[in-house]
Protein backbone atom coordinates (compact mmCIF):
# COMPACT_ATOMS: atom_id res chain seq x y z
CA UNK A 1 0.00 0.00 0.00
CA UNK A 2 2.66 2.36 0.69
CA UNK A 3 4.08 1.60 -2.22
CA UNK A 4 1.71 2.11 -4.31
CA UNK A 5 1.73 6.14 -3.36
CA UNK A 6 4.89 6.60 -4.61
CA UNK A 7 5.27 4.76 -7.79
CA UNK A 8 8.52 6.65 -9.91
CA UNK A 9 10.46 6.87 -6.29
CA UNK A 10 12.98 3.97 -6.64
CA UNK A 11 13.28 1.46 -3.71
CA UNK A 12 16.81 0.08 -2.86
CA UNK A 13 16.39 -2.76 -0.34
CA UNK A 14 19.23 -4.55 1.51
CA UNK A 15 21.16 -1.47 1.90
CA UNK A 16 22.96 -0.89 5.26
CA UNK A 17 24.18 2.61 6.20
CA UNK A 18 27.50 2.12 7.55
CA UNK A 19 28.91 5.99 7.63
CA UNK A 20 27.83 9.57 6.37
CA UNK A 21 29.11 13.11 5.78
CA UNK A 22 27.02 16.21 5.75
CA UNK A 23 28.17 19.36 3.72
CA UNK A 24 27.26 22.13 2.36
CA UNK A 25 26.10 20.77 -1.15
CA UNK A 26 24.45 17.23 0.64
CA UNK A 27 25.00 14.46 1.98
CA UNK A 28 27.29 11.59 1.27
CA UNK A 29 26.35 8.15 2.91
CA UNK A 30 28.58 4.89 2.76
CA UNK A 31 26.67 1.66 2.63
CA UNK A 32 28.21 -1.37 4.04
CA UNK A 33 28.26 -2.93 0.37
CA UNK A 34 31.12 0.16 0.24
CA UNK A 35 28.37 1.59 -2.52
CA UNK A 36 28.39 5.51 -2.06
CA UNK A 37 25.20 7.52 -2.25
CA UNK A 38 24.99 11.84 -2.63
CA UNK A 39 21.84 13.59 -1.26
CA UNK A 40 20.19 16.66 -1.11
CA UNK A 41 18.95 15.81 2.52
CA UNK A 42 18.33 12.36 4.39
CA UNK A 43 15.29 11.59 6.29
CA UNK A 44 16.96 8.84 9.32
CA UNK A 45 14.67 6.75 9.81
CA UNK A 46 16.79 3.74 11.01
CA UNK A 47 15.55 2.72 13.87
CA UNK A 48 16.68 2.54 17.27
CA UNK A 49 19.89 1.31 16.77
CA UNK A 50 20.65 4.11 14.27
CA UNK A 51 24.00 4.68 12.89
CA UNK A 52 22.72 8.55 12.05
CA UNK A 53 22.03 9.08 15.70
CA UNK A 54 25.09 7.42 17.18
CA UNK A 55 27.24 9.29 15.17
CA UNK A 56 25.07 13.23 15.53
CA UNK A 57 24.47 12.36 19.33
CA UNK A 58 27.51 10.15 20.50
CA UNK A 59 26.34 10.33 24.23
CA UNK A 60 22.58 8.86 23.38
CA UNK A 61 23.36 5.45 24.94
CA UNK A 62 20.46 2.65 24.55
CA UNK A 63 19.36 1.53 28.37
CA UNK A 64 17.99 -1.78 29.12
CA UNK A 65 14.71 -1.43 31.15
CA UNK A 66 15.46 -4.28 33.47
CA UNK A 67 12.82 -6.64 31.64
CA UNK A 68 12.63 -8.97 28.97
CA UNK A 69 9.80 -9.65 26.60
CA UNK A 70 8.36 -13.05 25.00
CA UNK A 71 6.05 -12.60 22.42
CA UNK A 72 3.50 -14.35 19.99
CA UNK A 73 -0.14 -14.79 18.43
CA UNK A 74 -2.20 -17.32 18.40
CA UNK A 75 -4.07 -19.41 15.87
CA UNK A 76 -8.05 -18.29 14.69
CA UNK A 77 -9.64 -20.12 16.98
CA UNK A 78 -12.47 -20.55 20.11
CA UNK A 79 -10.66 -20.29 24.23
CA UNK A 80 -12.33 -22.54 26.48
CA UNK A 81 -11.12 -19.85 29.39
CA UNK A 82 -12.57 -16.33 27.68
CA UNK A 83 -16.40 -18.02 27.37
CA UNK A 84 -16.22 -19.10 30.82
CA UNK A 85 -14.35 -16.04 32.69
CA UNK A 86 -16.38 -12.80 33.24
CA UNK A 87 -13.40 -11.04 34.08
CA UNK A 88 -12.51 -11.18 30.74
CA UNK A 89 -14.14 -10.00 27.43
CA UNK A 90 -12.66 -11.66 24.15
CA UNK A 91 -12.76 -7.95 22.73
CA UNK A 92 -11.19 -5.80 25.17
CA UNK A 93 -7.13 -5.77 25.86
CA UNK A 94 -6.15 -6.53 29.13
CA UNK A 95 -2.84 -6.76 31.32
CA UNK A 96 -2.70 -8.47 34.25
CA UNK A 97 0.43 -7.81 36.97
CA UNK A 98 2.46 -9.99 39.09
CA UNK A 99 5.51 -10.04 40.81
CA UNK A 100 8.47 -8.90 38.65
CA UNK A 101 6.18 -10.00 35.73
CA UNK A 102 3.26 -9.27 33.61
CA UNK A 103 0.93 -10.94 31.07
CA UNK A 104 -0.78 -8.82 28.04
CA UNK A 105 -3.80 -9.94 26.04
CA UNK A 106 -4.89 -7.97 22.43
CA UNK A 107 -7.62 -9.47 20.69
CA UNK A 108 -6.75 -9.43 16.62
CA UNK A 109 -9.25 -9.98 13.74
CA UNK A 110 -10.48 -13.72 12.82
CA UNK A 111 -10.46 -14.82 16.41
CA UNK A 112 -6.86 -14.34 17.22
CA UNK A 113 -4.89 -13.25 20.08
CA UNK A 114 -1.83 -11.33 20.22
CA UNK A 115 0.16 -11.54 23.43
CA UNK A 116 3.09 -10.88 25.58
CA UNK A 117 4.57 -11.71 28.97
CA UNK A 118 7.54 -9.68 30.54
CA UNK A 119 9.86 -10.78 32.95
CA UNK A 120 12.36 -8.72 35.33
CA UNK A 121 15.82 -10.24 33.95
CA UNK A 122 18.79 -8.64 35.85
CA UNK A 123 20.73 -8.68 32.83
CA UNK A 124 20.63 -8.10 29.06
CA UNK A 125 21.11 -10.69 26.50
CA UNK A 126 20.58 -13.81 28.60
CA UNK A 127 21.14 -16.87 26.98
CA UNK A 128 19.06 -18.85 29.51
CA UNK A 129 16.41 -16.89 28.42
CA UNK A 130 16.85 -16.90 25.00
CA UNK A 131 16.37 -20.44 25.17
CA UNK A 132 12.85 -20.77 26.77
CA UNK A 133 9.88 -22.00 25.05
CA UNK A 134 6.50 -22.85 25.83
CA UNK A 135 7.51 -25.05 29.03
CA UNK A 136 9.64 -22.19 30.50
CA UNK A 137 6.86 -19.93 29.89
CA UNK A 138 3.91 -22.10 31.35
CA UNK A 139 6.37 -22.21 34.31
CA UNK A 140 6.56 -18.76 34.71
CA UNK A 141 2.88 -17.41 33.48
CA UNK A 142 0.66 -20.71 33.79
CA UNK A 143 -0.59 -19.72 37.07
CA UNK A 144 -1.88 -16.76 35.62
CA UNK A 145 -5.75 -16.94 35.52
CA UNK A 146 -7.72 -18.26 32.29
CA UNK A 147 -6.98 -18.71 29.51
CA UNK A 148 -3.09 -17.44 29.53
CA UNK A 149 -1.91 -20.99 30.38
CA UNK A 150 -3.83 -21.75 27.02
CA UNK A 151 -3.03 -18.75 24.57
CA UNK A 152 0.60 -19.91 24.99
CA UNK A 153 0.12 -23.38 24.85
CA UNK A 154 -1.74 -23.51 21.24
CA UNK A 155 1.14 -20.85 19.48
CA UNK A 156 3.67 -22.25 17.42
CA UNK A 157 6.62 -22.24 19.56
CA UNK A 158 8.47 -21.74 16.77
CA UNK A 159 6.59 -18.42 16.41
CA UNK A 160 7.58 -16.87 19.43
CA UNK A 161 9.57 -13.43 19.56
CA UNK A 162 12.23 -12.74 22.18
CA UNK A 163 13.20 -9.18 22.97
CA UNK A 164 15.01 -7.76 25.95
CA UNK A 165 12.97 -3.92 26.59
CA UNK A 166 15.41 -1.25 25.57
CA UNK A 167 14.79 2.47 24.87
CA UNK A 168 17.29 5.57 25.40
CA UNK A 169 16.67 8.37 27.36
CA UNK A 170 15.36 11.65 25.52
CA UNK A 171 17.84 13.79 23.40
CA UNK A 172 17.05 17.35 22.61
CA UNK A 173 17.78 17.48 19.13
CA UNK A 174 16.04 15.97 15.58
CA UNK A 175 16.80 17.88 13.26
CA UNK A 176 20.45 18.10 11.95
CA UNK A 177 20.65 20.49 9.35
CA UNK A 178 20.18 18.90 6.16
CA UNK A 179 19.77 15.36 8.21
CA UNK A 180 16.58 14.73 9.86
CA UNK A 181 16.04 12.15 12.98
CA UNK A 182 12.40 10.29 12.76
CA UNK A 183 10.40 7.82 14.79
CA UNK A 184 12.48 4.86 16.90
CA UNK A 185 15.59 6.86 15.31
CA UNK A 186 14.62 10.17 17.07
CA UNK A 187 12.65 8.55 20.43
CA UNK A 188 12.62 4.96 20.23
CA UNK A 189 10.16 4.00 23.57
CA UNK A 190 9.75 1.26 26.25
CA UNK A 191 5.99 -0.41 24.57
CA UNK A 192 4.24 0.29 28.01
CA UNK A 193 1.61 2.79 26.74
CA UNK A 194 1.69 1.29 23.10
CA UNK A 195 2.73 4.45 21.64
CA UNK A 196 6.09 3.17 19.69
CA UNK A 197 4.87 2.76 16.34
CA UNK A 198 1.96 5.49 16.94
CA UNK A 199 4.80 8.07 17.08
CA UNK A 200 6.52 7.29 14.52
CA UNK A 201 3.49 7.05 12.25
CA UNK A 202 2.48 10.37 13.77
CA UNK A 203 5.80 11.95 13.14
CA UNK A 204 6.29 10.97 9.52
CA UNK A 205 2.34 12.81 9.26
CA UNK A 206 3.41 15.70 10.75
CA UNK A 207 6.83 15.85 8.47
CA UNK A 208 4.90 15.63 5.64
CA UNK A 209 2.57 18.42 6.70
CA UNK A 210 6.14 20.35 7.24
CA UNK A 211 7.21 19.86 4.30
CA UNK A 212 4.53 20.35 2.19
CA UNK A 213 4.00 23.62 3.04
CA UNK A 214 8.04 24.89 3.17
CA UNK A 215 10.41 25.36 0.14
CA UNK A 216 13.36 24.62 2.40
CA UNK A 217 13.48 21.12 3.93
CA UNK A 218 15.80 22.19 6.36
CA UNK A 219 13.20 25.11 7.73
CA UNK A 220 10.89 21.81 7.79
CA UNK A 221 13.33 19.57 9.54
CA UNK A 222 13.61 22.35 12.15
CA UNK A 223 9.81 23.24 12.25
CA UNK A 224 9.45 19.72 12.77
CA UNK A 225 11.65 19.66 15.78
CA UNK A 226 10.27 22.27 17.55
CA UNK A 227 6.77 20.69 17.82
CA UNK A 228 7.63 17.12 18.37
CA UNK A 229 10.85 17.35 20.74
CA UNK A 230 8.83 17.73 24.03
CA UNK A 231 5.73 15.43 23.12
CA UNK A 232 7.50 12.58 22.18
CA UNK A 233 10.00 13.21 25.23
CA UNK A 234 7.11 13.03 27.46
CA UNK A 235 5.92 9.91 26.57
CA UNK A 236 9.28 8.18 26.44
CA UNK A 237 9.60 9.53 30.08
CA UNK A 238 6.17 8.15 30.85
CA UNK A 239 6.44 5.08 29.50
CA UNK A 240 9.63 3.94 30.95
CA UNK A 241 8.42 4.94 34.58
CA UNK A 242 5.03 3.21 33.96
CA UNK A 243 7.34 0.15 32.71
CA UNK A 244 9.04 0.46 36.06
CA UNK A 245 5.84 0.64 37.77
CA UNK A 246 4.55 -2.44 36.57
CA UNK A 247 7.55 -4.35 36.80
CA UNK A 248 7.54 -4.76 40.93
CA UNK A 249 8.70 -7.39 42.35
CA UNK A 250 8.66 -6.40 46.51
CA UNK A 251 5.16 -7.55 47.17
CA UNK A 252 4.72 -4.61 49.86
CA UNK A 253 5.64 -1.96 46.79
CA UNK A 254 3.47 -3.99 44.95
CA UNK A 255 0.82 -4.01 47.48
CA UNK A 256 0.76 -0.41 47.76
CA UNK A 257 1.01 0.24 43.90
CA UNK A 258 -2.71 -1.36 43.66
CA UNK A 259 -3.74 0.03 46.42
CA UNK A 260 -3.08 3.78 44.86
CA UNK A 261 -3.94 2.97 41.23
CA UNK A 262 -7.77 1.85 43.00
CA UNK A 263 -7.89 5.15 43.76
CA UNK A 264 -7.40 7.17 40.65
CA UNK A 265 -10.38 8.43 39.30
CA UNK A 266 -11.68 7.18 36.07
CA UNK A 267 -11.48 10.73 34.59
CA UNK A 268 -7.91 10.98 35.55
CA UNK A 269 -7.02 7.95 33.40
CA UNK A 270 -9.37 9.58 30.30
CA UNK A 271 -7.67 12.55 30.71
CA UNK A 272 -3.95 10.86 30.20
CA UNK A 273 -5.74 9.09 26.96
CA UNK A 274 -7.06 12.26 25.65
CA UNK A 275 -3.86 13.83 26.10
CA UNK A 276 -2.37 11.33 23.91
CA UNK A 277 -5.47 10.68 20.87
CA UNK A 278 -6.14 14.78 20.27
CA UNK A 279 -2.91 16.73 19.52
CA UNK A 280 -3.30 18.98 16.93
CA UNK A 281 -0.13 20.70 14.91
Amino acid sequence: MLLAQIPDLPIHLNKRVWDFRSHDHGVDIRFADCSVVNTDYVIAADGIHSIFREMLLPTSKIRYAGYTCWRGVTPSQDFPGFKNLESLNAKTASETWGLGKRFGLVPLTDGRIYWFACLNAPKAKDERLAAFGKKELLENFGDFHAPVAQVIGMTDPTKILWNDIIDFPPVNKFAFGRVLLLGDAAHATTPNMGQGACQAIEGAAILGKKLASMADPAAAFQAFEEVRLERTSSIVSRSWQLGRLAQLANPLLANLRNFALRLVPESMNERQVKALLEVEY
